[in-house]
């Protein structure tokens, strides 16, 4: 069983771990049983969901904009707050894993 955390994204990688294709616009970080891969949307919301769809891309961006969100306002609000927020605003539960923000 693959255990998933959705680690939020990057722009310095724009090549995608698992179909190859470059010049991403945005790349979804994930980590996959301890290893940190980078997916585009589509490959992103295929590990997450099992099926690539439009929908599963939307879960895929929303749940690495939570944990972007988190990690961009820790230490502004209390965690608690930022959390509250987090959840409110995307409609996931974010964590914090080593002091960065994880779904898992």
């Amino acid at each position: 069983m693959k255990t998933i955390k959705t680690l939020g994204t990057s722009n310095e990688q724009t090549t995608c771990c698992c179909c190859g294709k470059s010049g991403l616009a945005l790349t979804v970080v994930l980590e996959i049983n301890g290893e940190v891969t980078y997916f585009g949307r589509d490959c992103a919301g295929a590990a997450l969901t099992g099926k690539k769809s439009g929908t599963s891309a939307k879960i895929a961006s929303g749940r690495a904009a939570a944990v972007d969100f988190v990690n961009r306002n820790l230490g502004k609000a209390t965690l608690e707050k930022v959390l509250a927020v987090a959840y409110n605003r995307f409609g996931y539960s974010v964590s914090l894993d080593g002091g960065k923000a994880v779904v898992a």
